[in-house]
């Protein structure tokens, strides 16, 4: 955590101590007094900001699943979301978590505490979306045997202010900037409503709770409810950097057609935001569920028979993810980081030139819920407070595999891969290095899916490999194909 009340105390010292030992007022000139007076103040202004470090924490895809214990379900749509904590306690003592499931109770608490013992005030949270569970309309109206639209939709919202209240809870004084998942909505996969009544009804639920500013309160009660796209201010001093929230849902592939549609208002916004920061001499972080890119998984799962492959298939629509792109080089020089989930794994995409030299990144968070066969996993990101570059981060994660599972520390990045900081130049060697030393690739293999004993991408690393630079269709296929088989 920054150290806020450090300058200000210092100051009230000082100041003090000018004033009122050496009693300034009746022997000093009043310039001469006024220059002394705020002399402390730039002092230690300057050395804190030049010199301070600070955290955040990043996680991703907790996939909360209320259905965890079908017995208990009637009692939660009976009951208001501020009593499901302790109706949780007593009647769910299950172990955290389970693989091939999403985050049951246990495991979101267990993550709450593991976050806590890690890092207890954190300047801010960084969370990628998917609050719900897989299949959650499907699932409430399989359990409740209730097929009207409106108990669907009440229950959601319900679980949606739990899920959000207990992280605020745990980080009372904690800005937490956040993106929708494909999960998040009243209407399925995939299926944001453009101007729709989750984005209306959630709405309140997120600002009370996830924003501590009023002016970045209201500002996002006028954007959010459009689309579940936001911009707010986030820094510190000095510091002019904003925080960008795309509703991936309207551009992605899997996005009906009727909302799809609106997946170019959604990149016109962007645009919009990115060239206002560019005047303003602003910084941009972006945040977004779905990175661009190839579904390297569900490519080569469709491969046939370890046979080149003809196409790849991409997160987002062909004609968004090209458009994304090309947002993303024009704006190289505003966006400085950008973070999404998705995946459920640990990963980055690099933004390279025509040369090779990488000017931009994602970085991708792996998740809280081991439905994938994943271990659940979290960061904890260093950065420097004046000009909010990203020093470093460690891994968290939980081997659901023992009696009684602990997060432990699993890796730091800078240790790991003999890097200095994540930026684009960073992780363009550490793409280099993957392909060329056997240890660095094996590292990344293993930390892909937070060291889990269940899962590996190591019998097809050369197509994770390629999925990290290579974010079109043709580009993907070309290389892959070239490195695989020759071809």
């Amino acid at each position: 955590m920054l150290r806020k009340n450090f300058l200000s105390i210092a100051q009230r010292a000082i100041l003090g101590f000018l004033k009122n030992e050496y009693k300034m007022k009746n022997r000093l000139p009043a310039a001469l007094r006024r220059i002394l007076f705020i002399l402390p103040y730039i002092f230690f202004q300057s050395v804190f900001a030049q010199n301070s470090t600070g955290t955040f924490i990043c996680f991703s895809d907790l996939h909360f699943n209320p259905f965890h214990n079908p017995a208990l379900v009637d009692t939660l749509v009976k009951s208001p979301f501020e009593r499901w904590n302790g109706i949780f306690k007593e009647l769910d003592k299950t172990a955290p978590g389970k693989y091939g499931e999403d985050s049951d109770y246990s495991l979101f608490n267990s993550m709450l505490a593991g976050l806590d013992s890690t890092d207890k005030d954190p300047d801010f949270i960084i969370y990628t979306g998917d609050f719900l569970a897989h299949n959650f309309p499907e699932e409430y109206r399989s359990i409740t045997k209730d097929t009207a639209k409106s108990s669907s939709e009440a229950f959601i919202l319900k679980t949606v202010e739990f899920i959000v209240s207990k992280i605020a809870g745990n980080f009372p004084n904690t800005p937490v900037y956040f993106a929708l998942g494909n999960n998040d909505s009243f209407t399925g996969d995939y299926n944001s409503v453009w101007k729709g009544k989750f984005f209306k009804q959630t709405a309140t639920v997120f600002s009370n709770n996830f924003i501590n500013n009023k002016e970045s309160r209201q500002k996002f009660i006028s954007e959010y409810p459009v689309s579940g796209c936001y911009n707010i201010p986030v820094g510190a001093f000095e510091n002019k950097v904003e925080i960008i929230s795309l509703n991936t849902n309207f551009l992605s592939a899997k996005c009906p057609p009727d909302q799809s549609a609106y997946g170019k208002k959604v990149l016109i916004w962007l645009a919009k935001k990115l060239e206002d920061a560019k005047i303003k001499n602003e910084k941009v972080w972006l945040i977004n569920h779905m990175p661009p890119g190839i579904d390297v998984y569900t490519t080569l799962k469709h491969q046939a028979g370890g046979q080149p492959i003809r196409e790849a298939r991409e997160f987002l629509k062909e004609n968004y993810n090209s458009k994304f792109l090309e947002l993303i080089e024009k704006y190289k020089d505003v966006i400085t980081a950008n973070f999404s989930g998705h995946i459920h794994t640990d990963d980055f995409r690099l933004y390279k030139d025509k040369s090779g030299s990488a000017y931009a990144f994602t970085h991708i968070i792996p998740s809280v819920s081991p439905v994938f066969g994943n271990n659940p996993s979290f960061q904890i990101f260093s950065y420097e407070a004046k000009s909010f570059s990203l020093l470093d981060y460690k891994t968290y994660a939980l081997d659901l595999t023992g009696d009684k599972p602990v997060w432990k520390y699993e890796y730091s990045f800078n240790d790991a891969y003999k890097q200095n900081g994540i930026n684009a130049h960073s992780l363009n060697e550490l793409h280099s290095e993957i392909r060329n030393n056997a240890a660095v690739r094996n590292n990344y293999v293993l930390y892909y899916t937070g060291s889990s004993k269940l899962v590996s991408i190591a019998g097809d690393w050369v197509g994770y490999w390629c999925g990290i630079s290579n974010l079109t269709k043709d580009d993907f296929v070309r290389k892959y194909n070239k490195l695989k088989h020759g071809k």
